[in-house]
């Protein structure tokens, strides 16, 4: 079962619409242009742009505080939803340094996101067919084959 999130942005726009505290208002105006900006459906093949660095977090961490200040559950648990597949679509990329995709990382084909060192680019490659000897020499972080990949700003470069 695959999630419309354009259907749940406009659901929580409406849902955002009717909390009692000041700080909605915005972020309601926000998410109902961007739906608006969209048009009616992404075309296919087509790539949305990304989030700009630190929206997805800043966006959550609002999601699970407006959760937590919630007066009715359903609109509680809605919020905390809603950060929750947020979460889980942009996680934090890790390193490979650190640790290497595994199979429970990587898609029916093998593959994950991996960001290159010198393009500074995600592409979605099968692990064990990469095309170089050992991925620490090229990649820099890798993602879940689930997640959507950030900007390379994102990923700190140290």
């Amino acid at each position: 079962m695959s999630t419309d999130f354009r259907a749940l942005c406009a659901e929580l726009a409406d849902v955002l619409a009717e909390l009692p505290f000041g700080t909605c208002e915005e972020l309601v105006v926000r998410a109902r242009a961007a739906l608006m900006a969209d048009g009616p459906a992404v075309p296919e093949g087509h790539q949305p742009a990304p989030p700009a660095a630190g929206e997805v977090a800043e966006l959550v961490a609002w999601l699970r505080l407006s959760a937590d200040c919630a007066d009715e559950s359903r609109i509680a648990e809605n919020l905390s939803r809603a950060a929750d597949l947020l979460t889980q679509r942009h996680p934090a990329p890790v390193p490979v340094s650190e640790r290497l995709p595994g199979p429970g990382d990587c898609d029916a084909e093998g593959r994950c996101w991996l960001l290159g060192k010198t393009e500074k680019e995600w592409r979605l490659i099968e692990v064990s067919n990469s095309g170089v000897p050992h991925l620490r020499y090229c990649f820099s972080h890798w993602l879940p084959a689930h997640a959507l990949p950030l900007p390379a700003g994102e990923v700190g470069h140290g």
